[in-house]
Protein backbone atom coordinates (compact mmCIF):
# COMPACT_ATOMS: atom_id res chain seq x y z
CA UNK A 1 0.00 0.00 0.00
CA UNK A 2 1.39 3.13 -1.13
CA UNK A 3 1.79 5.74 1.18
CA UNK A 4 0.60 9.55 0.49
CA UNK A 5 2.83 11.70 0.04
CA UNK A 6 1.77 15.30 0.75
CA UNK A 7 4.19 18.08 -0.68
CA UNK A 8 3.61 21.56 0.92
CA UNK A 9 3.39 24.18 -1.84
CA UNK A 10 6.71 25.84 -1.89
CA UNK A 11 6.56 29.96 -1.25
CA UNK A 12 7.84 31.11 -3.96
CA UNK A 13 10.93 33.74 -3.10
CA UNK A 14 10.31 37.89 -2.99
CA UNK A 15 6.61 37.26 -2.97
CA UNK A 16 4.98 38.04 0.71
CA UNK A 17 1.66 36.59 1.56
CA UNK A 18 -0.55 38.17 3.54
CA UNK A 19 -1.17 41.44 5.76
CA UNK A 20 1.30 41.11 8.27
CA UNK A 21 4.21 40.44 5.59
CA UNK A 22 3.15 43.87 4.09
CA UNK A 23 3.31 46.35 6.61
CA UNK A 24 1.89 49.85 6.07
CA UNK A 25 5.04 51.74 5.45
CA UNK A 26 3.63 55.08 4.95
CA UNK A 27 2.03 54.89 8.63
CA UNK A 28 5.60 53.82 10.26
CA UNK A 29 6.65 57.86 9.17
CA UNK A 30 6.36 60.46 11.29
CA UNK A 31 2.63 62.22 10.83
CA UNK A 32 5.12 65.88 11.00
CA UNK A 33 6.93 64.36 7.55
CA UNK A 34 3.79 63.14 6.26
CA UNK A 35 2.24 66.24 6.15
CA UNK A 36 5.19 68.39 5.14
CA UNK A 37 5.85 65.73 1.75
CA UNK A 38 1.83 66.33 1.18
CA UNK A 39 2.19 69.61 1.27
CA UNK A 40 4.68 69.91 -1.48
CA UNK A 41 1.93 68.12 -3.76
CA UNK A 42 -0.60 70.13 -6.05
CA UNK A 43 -3.35 70.15 -3.75
CA UNK A 44 -5.43 67.88 -6.15
CA UNK A 45 -3.16 65.58 -5.64
CA UNK A 46 -2.57 66.14 -1.78
CA UNK A 47 -6.53 65.38 -0.96
CA UNK A 48 -5.64 61.98 -3.36
CA UNK A 49 -3.03 61.00 -0.13
CA UNK A 50 -6.39 60.27 1.61
CA UNK A 51 -6.44 56.17 0.09
CA UNK A 52 -2.98 55.62 0.77
CA UNK A 53 -3.40 54.77 4.56
CA UNK A 54 -5.27 54.46 7.30
CA UNK A 55 -3.08 57.38 8.99
CA UNK A 56 -2.85 59.47 5.43
CA UNK A 57 -6.61 60.13 5.52
CA UNK A 58 -7.04 63.23 6.84
CA UNK A 59 -3.14 64.60 6.90
CA UNK A 60 -4.09 67.06 3.86
CA UNK A 61 -6.14 68.86 5.91
CA UNK A 62 -2.91 69.78 8.17
CA UNK A 63 -0.70 71.28 5.14
CA UNK A 64 0.30 74.83 5.61
CA UNK A 65 0.82 75.81 2.28
CA UNK A 66 -1.69 75.47 -0.10
CA UNK A 67 -1.73 76.60 -3.92
CA UNK A 68 -5.17 76.40 -5.70
CA UNK A 69 -5.58 77.31 -9.83
CA UNK A 70 -8.14 77.47 -12.07
CA UNK A 71 -7.76 78.00 -15.77
CA UNK A 72 -10.11 80.62 -17.34
CA UNK A 73 -12.87 79.68 -19.86
CA UNK A 74 -13.63 76.49 -18.72
CA UNK A 75 -17.31 75.12 -18.71
CA UNK A 76 -19.95 76.20 -16.21
CA UNK A 77 -20.08 72.35 -14.98
CA UNK A 78 -16.04 72.52 -14.51
CA UNK A 79 -16.08 76.00 -12.70
CA UNK A 80 -18.66 74.30 -10.41
CA UNK A 81 -16.53 71.55 -9.56
CA UNK A 82 -13.96 73.41 -8.76
CA UNK A 83 -16.14 75.59 -6.57
CA UNK A 84 -17.11 72.48 -4.49
CA UNK A 85 -13.34 71.36 -4.36
CA UNK A 86 -12.56 74.26 -3.08
CA UNK A 87 -15.03 74.87 -0.50
CA UNK A 88 -14.61 71.27 0.65
CA UNK A 89 -10.74 71.95 1.16
CA UNK A 90 -10.80 75.07 3.24
CA UNK A 91 -13.71 74.23 5.07
CA UNK A 92 -12.06 71.15 7.09
CA UNK A 93 -8.86 72.65 7.27
CA UNK A 94 -7.33 71.44 10.19
CA UNK A 95 -4.25 73.90 10.07
CA UNK A 96 -4.02 76.81 12.18
CA UNK A 97 -1.48 78.72 10.32
CA UNK A 98 -1.41 78.64 6.81
CA UNK A 99 1.99 79.79 5.74
CA UNK A 100 0.84 79.84 2.02
CA UNK A 101 -2.37 80.63 0.48
CA UNK A 102 -2.57 80.98 -3.30
CA UNK A 103 -5.56 81.12 -5.27
CA UNK A 104 -5.94 82.15 -8.89
CA UNK A 105 -9.34 82.13 -10.40
CA UNK A 106 -11.83 83.58 -12.90
CA UNK A 107 -15.35 83.20 -12.12
CA UNK A 108 -18.08 84.80 -13.75
CA UNK A 109 -21.08 82.93 -12.25
CA UNK A 110 -23.93 83.09 -9.64
CA UNK A 111 -22.56 82.99 -5.80
CA UNK A 112 -19.66 85.09 -6.03
CA UNK A 113 -19.80 85.65 -2.27
CA UNK A 114 -18.48 82.17 -2.14
CA UNK A 115 -15.35 83.00 -3.14
CA UNK A 116 -15.26 85.82 -0.20
CA UNK A 117 -16.17 83.29 2.35
CA UNK A 118 -12.79 81.76 1.47
CA UNK A 119 -10.81 84.88 1.58
CA UNK A 120 -12.35 85.22 5.00
CA UNK A 121 -11.58 81.53 5.85
CA UNK A 122 -7.97 82.16 5.17
CA UNK A 123 -7.77 85.59 6.74
CA UNK A 124 -8.62 83.89 10.03
CA UNK A 125 -6.43 80.95 9.47
CA UNK A 126 -2.84 83.41 10.22
CA UNK A 127 -1.89 83.14 7.06
CA UNK A 128 1.50 84.80 6.11
CA UNK A 129 1.71 85.22 2.22
CA UNK A 130 -1.40 85.70 0.53
CA UNK A 131 -1.71 85.66 -3.02
CA UNK A 132 -5.31 86.32 -4.76
CA UNK A 133 -5.42 86.19 -8.47
CA UNK A 134 -9.59 86.02 -8.34
CA UNK A 135 -10.89 88.43 -11.37
CA UNK A 136 -15.02 89.56 -10.99
CA UNK A 137 -15.87 88.71 -7.71
CA UNK A 138 -16.71 91.97 -6.24
CA UNK A 139 -15.53 93.67 -3.18
CA UNK A 140 -12.90 92.02 -0.42
CA UNK A 141 -14.52 91.86 2.92
CA UNK A 142 -13.59 94.23 5.65
CA UNK A 143 -12.42 91.37 7.86
CA UNK A 144 -9.57 90.83 5.52
CA UNK A 145 -8.06 94.87 6.84
CA UNK A 146 -7.85 93.38 10.26
CA UNK A 147 -5.08 90.63 9.35
CA UNK A 148 -1.74 90.90 12.15
CA UNK A 149 -0.49 87.90 10.55
CA UNK A 150 0.20 89.01 6.79
CA UNK A 151 3.71 89.12 5.83
CA UNK A 152 3.13 89.26 2.21
CA UNK A 153 0.25 90.33 0.02
CA UNK A 154 -0.16 90.48 -4.07
CA UNK A 155 -3.78 91.12 -5.74
CA UNK A 156 -4.71 90.86 -8.49
CA UNK A 157 -8.06 91.99 -10.16
CA UNK A 158 -9.62 92.73 -7.36
CA UNK A 159 -11.90 95.97 -5.68
CA UNK A 160 -11.07 97.14 -2.71
CA UNK A 161 -14.22 97.89 -0.67
CA UNK A 162 -15.05 100.31 1.78
CA UNK A 163 -13.13 100.20 4.87
CA UNK A 164 -15.91 102.67 6.98
CA UNK A 165 -14.91 102.57 10.14
CA UNK A 166 -12.58 100.03 9.99
CA UNK A 167 -8.85 100.47 10.08
CA UNK A 168 -6.09 98.75 8.15
CA UNK A 169 -4.63 96.71 10.70
CA UNK A 170 -1.64 95.14 8.16
CA UNK A 171 0.79 95.09 11.72
CA UNK A 172 3.52 92.72 9.95
CA UNK A 173 3.08 93.25 6.49
CA UNK A 174 6.63 93.70 5.33
CA UNK A 175 5.79 93.24 1.13
CA UNK A 176 2.80 94.27 -0.95
CA UNK A 177 1.55 94.10 -4.61
CA UNK A 178 -1.32 95.72 -5.84
CA UNK A 179 -2.12 94.74 -9.78
CA UNK A 180 -5.31 96.05 -11.47
CA UNK A 181 -6.79 96.66 -8.15
CA UNK A 182 -9.50 99.58 -7.68
CA UNK A 183 -8.85 101.47 -4.65
CA UNK A 184 -8.96 105.17 -3.82
CA UNK A 185 -6.30 107.79 -2.45
CA UNK A 186 -7.71 106.97 1.13
CA UNK A 187 -7.64 103.53 1.08
CA UNK A 188 -3.80 103.74 -0.01
CA UNK A 189 -3.71 106.22 2.95
CA UNK A 190 -5.48 103.55 5.33
CA UNK A 191 -2.95 100.81 4.00
CA UNK A 192 0.43 103.14 4.69
CA UNK A 193 -0.89 104.02 8.33
CA UNK A 194 -1.81 100.34 8.66
CA UNK A 195 1.24 98.82 8.18
CA UNK A 196 4.25 99.90 10.13
CA UNK A 197 5.92 97.28 8.83
CA UNK A 198 5.70 97.60 5.03
CA UNK A 199 8.71 97.46 3.23
CA UNK A 200 8.10 96.75 -0.63
CA UNK A 201 5.29 98.00 -2.08
CA UNK A 202 4.51 97.98 -5.46
CA UNK A 203 1.69 99.59 -7.32
CA UNK A 204 0.27 98.38 -10.93
CA UNK A 205 -2.23 99.70 -12.59
CA UNK A 206 -4.15 100.76 -9.79
CA UNK A 207 -7.08 102.28 -10.54
CA UNK A 208 -9.12 105.79 -8.98
CA UNK A 209 -5.86 106.50 -7.08
CA UNK A 210 -5.26 110.63 -7.67
CA UNK A 211 -2.89 111.24 -4.94
CA UNK A 212 -0.52 109.45 -2.58
CA UNK A 213 0.65 110.15 0.56
CA UNK A 214 3.87 108.00 1.37
CA UNK A 215 4.51 108.49 4.92
CA UNK A 216 6.24 105.40 6.16
CA UNK A 217 9.64 105.31 7.94
CA UNK A 218 10.02 101.24 7.11
CA UNK A 219 9.50 101.58 3.37
CA UNK A 220 12.71 100.80 1.04
CA UNK A 221 11.24 99.86 -1.94
CA UNK A 222 8.39 101.89 -3.69
CA UNK A 223 7.62 101.33 -7.58
CA UNK A 224 4.46 102.54 -9.71
CA UNK A 225 4.42 100.87 -12.65
CA UNK A 226 2.35 101.28 -15.76
CA UNK A 227 0.02 104.75 -14.95
CA UNK A 228 1.27 106.25 -18.44
CA UNK A 229 -1.11 109.09 -19.66
CA UNK A 230 -1.80 106.94 -22.52
CA UNK A 231 -3.06 103.96 -21.49
CA UNK A 232 -6.70 103.72 -21.66
CA UNK A 233 -7.52 103.36 -17.83
CA UNK A 234 -7.75 106.71 -15.82
CA UNK A 235 -4.09 107.94 -15.60
CA UNK A 236 -2.57 108.99 -12.46
CA UNK A 237 -2.27 112.37 -10.67
CA UNK A 238 0.69 111.62 -8.26
CA UNK A 239 1.97 113.06 -5.20
CA UNK A 240 4.57 112.06 -3.06
CA UNK A 241 4.83 113.02 0.23
CA UNK A 242 6.63 112.77 2.99
CA UNK A 243 8.95 109.42 1.73
CA UNK A 244 10.95 108.97 5.11
CA UNK A 245 13.48 106.75 4.93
Amino acid sequence: MRRAVRHAKRKKPGINNGAAANPDRLSELPELLLVHIISLLDMKDAVKTGVLSKKSKKLWTHVDSIVIEHEQENHEEETQNFVSFVDNILMPCNCPNIKKFNLCFFYDGPGKEIVLKWIQCVSRKNVEFLKLEVFNVGEIPECFYSNSSLVKLEIHSLTMGSLGSHLVRWTSLKSLYLFEVSTNDEQIAQIFLGSAMLETEILRRVWFVTRLDVISPSLKTLKLLEFEANKIYDPWKLLLLGFIN
